[in-house]
């Protein structure tokens, strides 16, 4: 929240990152606790909401409304300005709604979003990172994600290119209550 934020108003970000108290003292417990809370939250929580939204709801009356392909487009880039990277969280939610629209169900969608999630918390207990301030040196890991795009461009545009209506279909929603 703080990051896209910051893009607009950096000055106002640190205000209130100012404002807002500190943490607690520390404990043995406390800190082992709020990261079980959060794996939890990034794992199952937020990926079954977010799904919930921007798939389950935000698509259809979008799509509704501008078509199927103006929707996918407009809830992948608000899906991705909630997060702290927006271009790739874009992209991802650009994916996961081909995959809502492939399999017809928000469970699948679901599971890969948390299982990327999950591979996050993974990386980041091997690539443990500082706090991602308006600052943050991205050159530090620039060669990996080179790498990285290099590697997976070609099976997204891939996924993407066969996944992309050309045509109006119907909503999986409507779809599956036709059923």
């Amino acid at each position: 929240m703080f990051f896209s934020l910051s893009l607009i108003s950096p000055s106002f970000t640190v205000s209130l990152i100012n404002w807002l108290p500190d943490p607690p003292a520390s404990t043995s417990a406390l800190p082992i606790l709020a990261y079980l809370l959060n794996v939890i939250s990034s794992v199952v929580v937020v990926p079954i909401t977010e799904e919930f939204i921007f798939r389950g709801i935000l698509i259809h009356r979008w799509a509704m409304k501008w078509g199927v392909s103006s929707a996918i487009l407009v809830s992948a880039i608000i899906f991705g300005l909630g997060h702290i990277i927006p271009f790739g969280a874009a992209v991802f939610g650009i994916l996961i709604t081909l995959l809502y629209f492939k399999t017809r169900t928000l469970i699948v969608p679901a599971i890969a979003h948390a299982m990327n999630n999950a591979a996050t918390i993974v990386l980041e207990l091997f690539f443990p990172t500082q706090q991602i301030t308006i600052n943050y040196n991205f050159s530090e890991y620039l060669h990996l994600g080179i790498v990285l795009i290099v590697i997976s461009v070609p099976f997204v545009l891939r996924f993407t290119y066969k996944n992309w209506h050309k045509q109006q279909l119907l909503l999986p929603y409507f779809t599956n209550a036709s059923q």
